[in-house]
């Protein structure tokens, strides 16, 4: 395999660990796990000064320009995707399932 190849295989695995740990799905030795999405993963720049964002937050632009902040009730039309990971303060990034709603 290419380098790039393997980095893509690596960068997949790590998203759905991610994702089977923000489902609360444990996976144990011998069992086979299928992943569905109907959208694409992604790692945004977020601001978690509007509030720690954790897995399964919808996310919204932000005014720090070029980030996304946590929405606890967005308005239609405004949830850019759905957060992965942790960010408890401060910038930074975090994957994310990219949807269309």
């Amino acid at each position: 395999m290419r380098k790039t190849t393997l980095r893509r295989l690596a960068s997949s695995l790590v998203l759905t660990v991610l994702l089977l740990a923000a489902l609360g799905t444990e996976v144990t030795g011998g069992e086979y796990v299928t992943v569905v999405t109907l959208g694409s993963f992604k790692e945004i720049r977020v601001d978690a000064s509007y509030g720690a964002i954790a897995p399964g937050d919808l996310l919204v632009s932000a005014p720090t320009p070029g980030h996304a902040m946590r929405s606890d009730g967005p308005a239609p039309g405004t949830v850019i995707d759905k957060a992965l990971g942790v960010l408890p303060a401060g910038t930074g990034t975090v994957p994310v399932i990219v949807t269309l709603n």
